[in-house]
């Protein structure tokens, strides 16, 4: 007859080897995507960050598989992750855009948004872009999260905060002489059955 504990030793074990496979997998993703040189910008559109999973060495949420966590704090801890992987390249690929390419970056995160941010950004944030930065005059900016931390996280309500740090590099007119500053935005995100979606955007 099997022993209890030992079957729950190989449980946690097979826990530990998923979580150490999961972080081993984001870290390629991260070195891949992070010691690859960003292809110089267009005066027609700045370039979006497409990957899923796009974070630097200062902000990479990490997985401790430690012998001591319970399987229930190794799931706490994925989960923990799962958001903060969501919210850093949301964070970026809505705070990098250009006005000659039609904001065509807050279409490509519908997918990403509640009906109440997409109606936000369509009817209200992107008219206010257009406003202040015509196409007469080249205006883009690139934006890379640098880290981020949970304001507040309820799993039972599938609700989240989480504050990105950015860096931003502002362009105007040209690509010469670029405004580098840091910004922080606070995403609300609600969990839509099995997937993380931003229901409130708000720059710093």
């Amino acid at each position: 007859m099997a022993n209890p504990d030992s079957n729950r030793r190989r449980r946690l074990i097979l826990l530990i080897v998923l979580i150490l496979l999961i972080l081993i997998i984001s870290f390629a993703i991260y070195y891949f995507y992070f010691f690859q040189q960003l292809s110089p910008l267009s005066n027609s559109n700045i370039q979006n960050t497409n990957t899923a999973q796009n974070f630097n060495t200062n902000g990479l949420p990490t997985i401790i598989a430690n012998v001591n966590m319970t399987p229930a704090q190794i799931q706490q801890q994925a989960n923990e992750n799962e958001v903060l992987f969501f919210a850093m390249p949301f964070a970026e690929r809505f705070g990098t855009f250009s006005n000659q390419s039609d904001f065509v970056n807050f279409s490509e995160l519908k997918s990403q948004m509640t009906a109440a941010t997409i109606n936000w950004v369509q009817n209200t944030y992107i008219p206010s872009l257009i406003k202040l930065y015509p196409k007469s005059s080249y205006y883009g900016i690139e934006t890379k999260a640098l880290s981020s931390d949970f304001n507040s996280l309820d799993e039972n309500q599938g609700t989240a905060d989480v504050l990105v740090k950015t860096q931003r590099i502002e362009y105007k007119v040209s690509l010469s002489n670029p405004r580098i500053f840091y910004q922080n935005i606070l995403l609300k995100l609600v969990k839509s059955g099995q997937i993380w979606k931003v229901n409130g955007v708000y720059w710093q």
